[in-house]
């Protein structure tokens, strides 16, 4: 009867540890969050862009510009580059003004006005983008004033994050890891030392025909960012003479 008992006791204990074990999902995963893709503001704000994602995981309130300010020690971060809207504008009325003159008239053969209408569509095909570029700049201020636009590095303390770090990539194991079972984004810079330098969030994993990916937010470009797959070996060592310089992992509240 005892050995029942102790055997009965042993299998309950084996079931809880088993639910307890998380094992992630082979084929992949992803991280779904509120606002996923945060672009940059300025041309080196990809720091600030990935701190700001990193953090409205979390449920944490936070700006780009604000996490500039606070950086340089300035209070004008936030203001708008104005001079980038009347450059958007002057695209946009450039684009207009050659699709105008390229339209087909009345009195053109069907052979010209075909020509034309081919001669016209790049110009049309790049219109939309650059429409909806100058509306952002219009409705979002962005991108921010140039005063402010310098390079920096993830701040999570700012914000009342904290995170692991290593200078080395994580294992795979460890990526679907965090991402299934902590259902945690990483941050992930890479770069040449003294050329440039680059960071983005990890937000999920895929494997493919036997290759492995992760995905990432990538804040570039300016206003716009970027979704995209790199291979995980790239994630380990970047192309060309680019390196992993850090991984920002277990991102949590303090």
């Amino acid at each position: 009867m005892k050995q029942k008992l102790m055997s009965a006791i042993s299998s309950v204990i084996l079931l809880f540890y088993l639910a307890g074990c998380c094992r992630p999902d082979p084929s992949g995963s992803f991280v779904h969050t509120v606002d996923a893709l945060r672009a940059q503001e300025t041309n080196n704000w990809c720091w600030a862009a990935v701190t700001q994602m990193l953090a409205e995981h979390l449920g944490l309130s936070t700006s780009q510009c604000a996490l500039a300010n606070h950086r340089f020690s300035k209070t004008n971060c936030c203001q708008a580059q104005t001079t980038q809207c009347q450059r958007e504008q002057q695209r946009v009325d450039q684009l207009l003004e050659t699709i105008h003159s390229l339209e087909p008239t009345a009195d053109m053969s069907p052979s010209d006005r075909a020509l034309a209408q081919r001669q016209a569509a790049p110009f049309k095909a790049q219109l939309p983008n650059a429409q909806a570029a100058l509306t952002r700049c219009r409705q979002n201020g962005c991108p921010k004033t140039e005063d402010c636009n310098k390079p920096g590095w993830v701040d999570l303390d700012f914000v009342g994050a904290k995170s692991s770090e290593t200078a080395t990539a994580l294992s795979w194991n460890d990526v679907k890891s965090q991402i299934f079972c902590g259902h945690n984004p990483m941050g992930y810079a890479y770069g040449t030392p003294g050329v440039v330098g680059h960071v983005v969030v990890i937000n999920g994993y895929l494997t493919v025909d036997g290759t492995d990916y992760v995905q990432l937010y990538d804040p570039w470009s300016p206003c716009i960012g970027t979704i995209r797959l790199i291979t995980y070996a790239e994630y380990t060592n970047p192309a060309g003479t680019a390196t992993h310089w850090n991984t920002w992992f277990g991102v949590a509240k303090k």
